[in-house]
């Protein structure tokens, strides 16, 4: 019998539990929040640097985003030129800058969607990892220990179809496996 399988399966279970009380989605995304203001806190401040970590690779969308603060920026100047122009004294001057105006904003509302988008595509990839390291490590750990006892029973203290349900998928007869305790606890 694996003496470690047992704390394994409950720190394993522990941790998972966790995870759901907190919620998969609040902790990738912001949206609902945790009734907890600094719960609320700690999640935004672990998801905003797990994307500040992300953008520190080399990636296209590093110059996707400096070429939309820049954007931005022109755009800011743009409003501000046509907020002090006047449409009656100089018309060709207003007209001119609020064209300008008009495609900075066509421009930044098309990279602004590019980058929604490589966030939504990163966020989905963050919400396979959780499941990954929750769900699926569950999983693995039941399929690799399906074999071994986690506690033998006393011997002759059930009938034999509670010993081999108990025993279930394949584990000797008489024992308890990995699969019985998920069940339990989860």
């Amino acid at each position: 019998m694996a003496s470690y399988l047992i704390p394994l399966l409950l720190a394993m279970y522990i941790i998972i539990a966790l995870i759901n009380a907190l919620g998969k989605d609040a902790l990738v995304e912001l949206v609902p929040p945790p009734s907890h203001r600094s719960l609320h806190l700690v999640l935004t401040l672990l998801t905003h640097q797990a994307w500040k970590l992300y953008l520190l690779l080399p990636l296209p969308i590093r110059r996707q985003l400096a070429h939309q603060r820049t954007l931005q920026s022109n755009l800011l100047k743009t409003s501000a030129s046509l907020k002090s122009t006047s449409a009656q004294d100089d018309f060709a001057k207003w007209a001119r800058l609020n064209r300008q105006h008009d495609k900075q904003i066509q421009d930044l509302q098309a990279l602004t969607a590019g980058v929604e988008s490589h966030k939504t595509r990163f966020r989905r990839g963050a919400k396979v990892l959780l499941w990954v390291g929750t769900t699926g490590t569950k999983g693995l750990v039941q399929w690799w220990f399906n074999r071994q006892a986690v506690f033998w029973l006393p011997a002759g203290t059930f009938p034999y179809w509670v010993e081999y349900v108990l025993a279930f998928p394949k584990a000797p007869k008489g024992t308890a496996t990995s699969f019985l305790c998920s069940v339990i606890l989860y």
